[in-house]
């Protein structure tokens, strides 16, 4: 008998992203509790829209179905890291369980998660994973229940835009470590410092006040203002996402670009300035080769952020910089190409 053992790339940020070959799926960030007073049939049936996750007895929404169905819930990244481990631990499982898995299946996994996230609680999550886990899901708008056991073999944990980085360079046919700057414009800006292949916490973080999620917050305080209604951050990110210019509040469609537009320069301008600050922090014989610019907000908000650079003269040949052809899978892709790169050099 042939064992296979599949190589599983995960990015955990406003998001949580999950490749293997063929197969990627992409999720809300967020876990809540199954809401009794709600009941109806979903014109959806999707996994991915109505995935619960049932351990001993106790179900968890998932994803999108928390999003839109739990009144209590909880973001898996909070204040610009993930610091639950059970939660981290749940939406892997979840996510996982989703793909086309033999009974058994043996698989390493990389995983990537914001760059401010406690390194200690890095290395629990890599020993969490690692080992043999059964996993219980179940479709809320069909019922239908999926159980599964799986091998992680072997878990790896990386800052999040090192997925883009990884699955940059090994484009490249010499597939050289050289320094780079990736911006991830996701849920959460991060900017991380390549070093000498390496990524360099000093000269790298995440922008609390400069993200998807700061544009929908803003946005959001916008319309509560002109319509004297509560309109939530989370109901209208995903037309941020989608980089759409109305969003429905009460059963009235709402134009937003106007707002868009000025938050969009105002952020822009913060990335940028961070962006500076952080290349300063470079040892003096670093030399930048390539900006790699990703994530969900890449066509919101680069166009600003290039603006500011050219005129700051940091940037001045476009052509060090890169935008992945799928700027939202880049970072997983990366990890899945990580995890394929460490199983084809033997597990240890």
């Amino acid at each position: 008998m042939i064992i296979i053992i599949i190589p599983i790339g995960i990015d955990i940020g406003g998001s949580v992203k999950i490749s293997s070959g063929a197969e990627e799926f992409n999720i809300p960030s967020i876990i809540g509790a199954p809401n009794p007073g709600w009941s109806g049939i979903s014109p959806n049936k999707d996994w991915i829209r109505n995935l619960i996750l049932i351990e001993e007895n106790e179900s968890f929404y998932i994803g999108e179905l928390a999003r839109l169905q739990s009144e209590l819930k909880r973001l898996i990244v909070e204040k610009g890291r993930v610091e639950n481990l059970d939660d981290v631990f749940r939406i892997i499982k979840a996510v996982i369980a989703l793909l086309n898995l033999q009974e058994g299946q043996q698989m390493v996994v990389a995983t990537g998660v914001p760059i401010s996230t406690n390194i200690d609680l890095m290395k629990q999550i890599s020993a969490t994973l690692k080992g043999t886990h059964k996993i219980h899901i179940r479709n809320d708008a069909t019922s239908q229940e999926k159980q599964i056991s799986i091998q992680i073999l072997k878990a790896l944990v990386m800052p999040e835009a090192y997925g883009s980085y990884y699955h940059v360079v090994s484009g490249f046919e010499d597939q050289i470590a050289n320094d780079a700057i990736v911006v991830s414009l996701d849920y959460l800006t991060e900017i991380l410092t390549i070093y000498q292949g390496r990524p360099m916490r000093l000269a790298s973080g995440n922008l609390m006040d400069a993200s998807l999620a700061v544009l929908a917050n803003k946005i959001a305080l916008t319309l509560q203002k002109a319509t004297n209604q509560i309109v939530s951050p989370l109901a209208i990110l995903p037309n941020l996402q989608q980089n759409q210019d109305h969003v429905n509040v009460g059963g009235k469609i709402y134009d937003i670009s106007e707002s868009k537009e000025y938050f969009i320069r105002e952020i822009g301008q913060l990335i940028a300035d961070q962006l500076i600050t952080l290349i300063n922090h470079l040892p003096p014989d670093a030399e930048l080769k390539h900006y790699i610019i990703t994530g969900e907000g890449t066509k919101i908000f680069w166009k600003e952020i290039e603006l500011h650079l050219l005129e700051e003269g940091i940037i001045e040949d476009l052509d060090k910089i890169v935008i992945p052809e799928n700027p939202i899978f880049a970072n997983v892709k990366g990890f899945e190409n990580l995890a394929r790169k460490t199983l084809m050099r033997g597990l240890p």
